[in-house]
């Protein structure tokens, strides 16, 4: 019996009664821990990327993925935080002297560093379907015809141009 390209690829079969079964199995990923900005963006995988997650997801990588999403969102976070505080001139002296105008202040902050971190991380893959030139772009993923200027559009798939 001739050889299968599964088999010529070093896949193997098992027989169970009349059928014979491909083995397969997803590739071991090292276990790293995957906080908020992890979850929330595959949350948005599983919902808007599925093709992307399920990729992702057979080759070994997502765990890691996420973990580096998780990593960067948190380091921008942070990072717009403090750049925040300077900006409106919260110190710790306003801690002392009126703590709730500083948690007032600090929870505005950190409502709109979440908001960017959201736009610019986590729910990035949305904004990368832009409006096209040509007569039609067909938006899947990160594909464009002439990459223009990002919609806001998640479920659009044609962008018709007059």
């Amino acid at each position: 019996m001739a050889k299968t390209i599964f088999e010529e690829l070093g896949g193997k079969y098992e027989r169970q009664g009349d059928y014979l079964i491909p083995c397969l199995t997803v590739p071991t990923e090292e276990e790293q821990p995957i906080g908020t900005w992890g979850q929330r963006h595959l949350d948005y995988l599983k919902l808007y990327r599925r093709v992307t997650y399920t990729n992702l997801l057979t080759s070994g990588r997502l765990n890691t993925y996420l973990a580096d999403i998780d990593r960067q969102a948190q380091e921008r976070f942070e990072r717009l935080i403090e750049g925040m505080k300077q900006a409106q001139g919260i110190t710790e002296r306003l801690k002392e002297e009126n703590a709730l105008e500083w948690v007032q202040y600090l929870n505005n902050i950190r409502a709109c560093a979440r908001e960017i971190v959201n736009e610019e991380i986590i729910f990035a893959w949305a904004d990368k379907a832009a409006e096209c030139k040509g007569s039609v772009a067909v938006l899947f993923g990160e594909f464009c015809l002439n990459n223009v200027k990002p919609l806001k559009t998640r479920d659009l798939i044609h962008v018709f141009r007059k």
